[in-house]
C-alpha cells in the first residue's frame, strides 16, 4: 500500500468551498506519507509551519484532479488519498 501511495496518489485539502485533490511530486508524497504515518485526516492548526507551508504551496500551485479522478483511484486501488 505504501509504494502504491509514492507512486502515485492524492491529497484531500478540506477548503470552504469543499474538498481540493492535489497532484503532489514524488518527494512532496514521501514527506506527505511521513506527515499522515499515524493519522489519516489531520487540520491544519496542528502542523507544524512547514508542513502547513507545503499544504499551503499544493494548494498555491493549482495541481488540482477533478473528483471523479480522485474517486475512481480511490476505488481501484487500495492507496486512495494519502491524507486530508
Amino acid at each position: 500500500m505504501w509504494i502504491d501511495k509514492l507512486m502515485q496518489g492524492v491529497v484531500r485539502v478540506q477548503t470552504p468551498v469543499g474538498p481540493r485533490y492535489v497532484i503532489p511530486t514524488f518527494v512532496q508524497r514521501v514527506y506527505l506519507l511521513w506527515m499522515f504515518r499515524h493519522f489519516p485526516i489531520l487540520p491544519h492548526a496542528v502542523l507544524c509551519k512547514r508542513q502547513q507551508r507545503l499544504i499551503d504551496r499544493l494548494c498555491s500551485e493549482q495541481r488540482f484532479v477533478s473528483m471523479l479522478f480522485a474517486k475512481w483511484d480511490a476505488c481501484n486501488w487500495d492507496g486512495g488519498a494519502l491524507g486530508s
